[in-house]
């Protein structure tokens, strides 16, 4: 299986709670055999260069959110 982690900036385990846990998922799956990838639209110093990671083209456009993958139906915006 092929598994896609976004974020907005490169997964650093050491900054944040989410980095640390999407970090040790990523290795999980991987360890059992999945195909795992970063996506993410900014690099930062002592990233997890363990596993692949993409980058988005910077060019000011609207930055995807998983709130916009998971719902992409509501109607108000979410501030």
């Amino acid at each position: 299986m092929n598994i896609l982690f976004y974020f907005d900036r490169q997964i650093n385990p050491e900054r944040g709670g989410t980095e640390r846990v999407t970090y040790n998922l990523a290795h999980y799956f991987q360890g059992k055999g999945n195909r795992v990838m970063y996506l993410a639209k900014h690099k930062v110093e002592e990233a997890d260069a363990s596993i692949k990671t993409f980058f988005l083209p910077d060019n000011g456009s609207v930055v995807l959110s998983l709130i916009h993958i998971s719902e992409p139906t509501r109607r108000t915006p979410i501030s």
